[in-house]
């Protein structure tokens, strides 16, 4: 035993220099735990929601690698990583085989942003709506585990939002704007102000586009996508989702995320009625 707890050691061993650099994501699902502290009779509902939750990673396998950005662009599978745990998800994208080619990184970055935003719509979806941060920094991702400073900046920037929602941090904001070109596309993020906590405050923040069904779709009709935020009602989307599973949405907490989240919507739309 000892010898193979040394050659699992050794296996995974790494210095400053192996880490690696990119962006990080980290999610929180709201409502799941008084989801799971709901009357016993609800047990059915607990099995349902917990493996659509093990789920999660087929979800996002669903957005892969072209094949043009894996023979013309020279892109890896490896780059991304996934971890689930209970109500989180973890997800990463390595940036260093790009080696600083902007070509390389718009393509990794798109990637990364897809697939998350894409789960994230999905589980709102579903009626599991989430709250989520994305960092930058140098990290290490494997089965094993993760740690670096992009997981707690992002853990950090989730625990604060006071909506579902997805903000960038400063330093990724700035990384993917310099990346993606001045204009930043509206289809991949926008800019919003977002309510935070502890005391009640407002940020500007990019804030990950999840709700463009066009763009996330993975089928031809969309079908995989079962709202249509374009012409639905929003409010009425935002509290299904947030009530879906027997949730409650008494508590005033819970009503000012779905005012918030609806305001988010709304506001989008009305900008960008042609990524709704």
């Amino acid at each position: 035993m000892d010898d193979q707890v040394q050659a699992s050691n050794e296996s995974v061993s790494l210095d400053a220099d192996s880490l690696s650099f990119g962006l990080v994501a980290w999610f929180d699902v709201l409502g799941f735990k008084s989801l799971l502290c709901s009357n016993e009779d609800k047990a059915n509902v607990w099995i349902k929601v917990l493996t659509f939750l093990k789920q999660s990673q087929v979800i996002q396998d669903k957005h892969q690698l072209t094949d043009y950005q894996l023979t013309s662009v020279g892109l890896t599978h490896d780059a991304y990583k996934f971890t689930a745990f209970a109500d989180t998800v973890v997800t990463s994208i390595d940036l260093s085989p790009a080696n600083a080619d902007r070509h390389k990184d718009w393509h990794l970055i798109s990637l990364f942003l897809k697939k998350n935003a894409y789960l994230f719509r999905r589980m709102l979806d579903y009626g599991l709506p989430m709250r989520g941060g994305i960092s930058i920094g140098k990290f290490f991702h494997s089965p094993v585990g993760f740690a670096g400073r992009p997981f707690v900046v992002a853990e950090k920037l989730s625990s604060q939002l006071e909506l579902s929602a997805c903000v960038f941090s400063d330093e990724c904001t700035k990384h993917v704007e310099a990346v993606f070109g001045d204009t930043y596309p509206t289809f991949m993020w926008f800019k919003h102000s977002c309510e935070t906590k502890p005391e009640p405050d407002r940020q500007d923040f990019s804030v990950l586009n999840c709700f463009a069904k066009g763009v996330l779709k993975t089928t031809n009709d969309a079908g995989d996508i079962q709202s249509d935020l374009s012409t639905s009602n929003i409010r009425d989307f935002v509290t299904t989702s947030f009530s879906q599973h027997g949730k409650s949405i008494d508590h005033k907490s819970v009503q000012k995320k779905i005012e918030n989240t609806t305001q988010m919507l709304e506001s989008f739309r009305l900008k960008y009625p042609l990524f709704a």
